[in-house]
């Protein structure tokens, strides 16, 4: 888990400003928010969620969503969590 938490970290840092959309509350696909999570797996993405540290995601028509602001949040305070 340390290396996917590092992973992410740096995936954030590196891929805040490379969105198109800068509005937070712009919704992020489940698949969108792995690859900038670090490519992380669904089983990975369900686990986060499970232990609070991924937002819980909007749904719309049965698919995941995430508001861009409060996940590329949960990702930055992933990366303050591991270093410390």
């Amino acid at each position: 888990m340390e290396t996917h938490l590092r992973r992410a970290a740096i995936a954030a840092d590196n891929t805040a400003t490379l969105i198109a959309d800068p509005h937070p509350d712009a919704l992020l696909t489940s698949a969108e928010a792995r690859r900038l999570a670090g490519d992380i797996s669904t089983m990975t993405e369900w686990r986060w969620r499970r232990d609070g540290l991924l937002p819980e995601p909007v749904q719309i028509r049965g698919r995941n969503y995430y508001r861009r602001g409060s996940f590329m949040q949960a990702l930055r305070s992933l990366g303050t969590a591991e270093a410390a």
